[in-house]
Parts: structure tokens; C-alpha cells; sequence
């Protein structure tokens, strides 16, 4: 009898250590993110992971004032500090949030082959992107949030030459995208 009980307590033992070990990795909130063999700073990573774990990415403002995010912030001073060539290698993660921040950086600080990188990504209609505007929040495919919310597209004047529209047009058109094209045009807002 004495046997039978120590051997049901080793039982219970196991199958509750094995119990805690089993819920303790489906709880695990913390993104899993494999840079890959990106070669970024880790300043720029350690970024990265505090912008992922929100898994969205932020307008410019939210509220009646406009108050930045701590995810806005984030994202600001990663491209702000990070270097033309640290900009690429997000491009070239498999993460959708990762690229979508080195392709901003690069438009923002017009490195001279944005507009390749950025056709390339126009390609990617199998990735998504969280992105959230106020109260709203939008799923966008990952050129979606390129155009839409990047390249501000439909409103943009003089950014791009009308070679480079009529490009970003037929792209539009051959991967079915959810944005207006310009047909060859410039569209001035009134």
C-alpha cells in the first residue's frame, strides 16, 4: 500500500511539473523575433522588440492634440538613428512591421534606392500589417501600408517622377492592391 501511494505521488509529481512546463510556453506572450543575420545595432534591436511586442504600428498622432505613442516615439528614433545601410537590412527581414519601418526610413531620408526597395516591396501581397489610427485600427497587406500610409499615394504631389507613378501604377494594378492609382497622373489636392 505504501508503495502504491509513493508511486501515485510520483505520478502526480511528474505530470504536474510537466503540467506547469507545458502552460508556462503557451503563455508566453514576448514576440519571438529571429533577426535573422540582420546586421543591425542593438540599441536598433532592442527598438525593434518594444515596437513588435506592440504588433501594430501608430499614425502620427492620436487624440484631438495629436499625443505621440510610445510605439510612434519608438519608431521615430529607430529611423532617425539608424544608418542607410541598417535601413536596408530591415527591408530584407521576414518580419512585415520591421520592413515596413526601413522602407519609411528610407523614404523619409530619401536614400537614393528607395524607390527600387520600395517596388520590391510593392511585390510582398502576402504579408500584413497592423496599423492603428486614433481609435481605428486597419489590417493592411503590407504595400497597402506602404502606399497608404508611407508614400501617402492619392495625395502625394512631385515626389515621384511620372515614370515612377506610371511604375507604382501598373504594380498597383497587376497585384490587385487596395489603392487608387494615379494612371500616369499627378493628383493635386484642391
Amino acid at each position: 500500500m505504501v508503495v502504491f501511494l509513493l508511486k501515485m505521488q510520483i505520478r502526480i509529481f511528474i505530470v504536474t511539473l510537466l503540467s506547469i512546463g507545458l502552460f508556462s510556453c503557451a503563455v508566453d506572450k514576448e514576440p519571438r523575433v529571429v533577426f535573422d543575420n540582420l546586421r543591425l545595432s542593438d540599441p536598433i534591436k532592442d527598438s525593434l522588440l518594444l515596437v513588435i511586442k506592440d504588433s501594430v504600428l501608430n499614425s502620427s498622432g492620436i487624440g484631438d492634440r495629436g499625443l505621440e505613442t510610445p510605439n510612434l516615439r519608438n519608431v521615430n528614433w529607430i529611423i532617425r538613428m539608424a544608418s542607410s545601410e541598417e535601413l536596408n537590412e530591415m527591408v530584407q527581414s521576414d518580419n512585415p512591421i520591421i520592413k515596413a519601418i526601413g522602407l519609411k526610413g528610407l523614404f523619409i531620408k530619401r536614400d537614393k534606392d528607395w524607390f527600387e526597395v520600395f517596388k520590391a516591396v510593392l511585390r510582398d501581397t502576402g504579408e500584413y500589417v497592423a496599423f492603428q489610427d486614433g481609435c481605428f485600427r486597419y489590417d493592411y497587406q503590407l504595400p497597402e501600408y506602404c502606399l497608404i500610409e508611407i508614400l501617402r499615394y492619392e495625395y502625394m504631389d512631385g515626389i515621384l517622377t511620372l515614370d515612377q507613378t506610371g511604375q507604382v501604377d501598373k504594380l498597383i494594378k497587376m497585384y490587385k492592391l487596395n489603392v487608387l492609382p494615379k494612371n500616369g497622373k499627378i493628383i493635386s489636392l484642391p
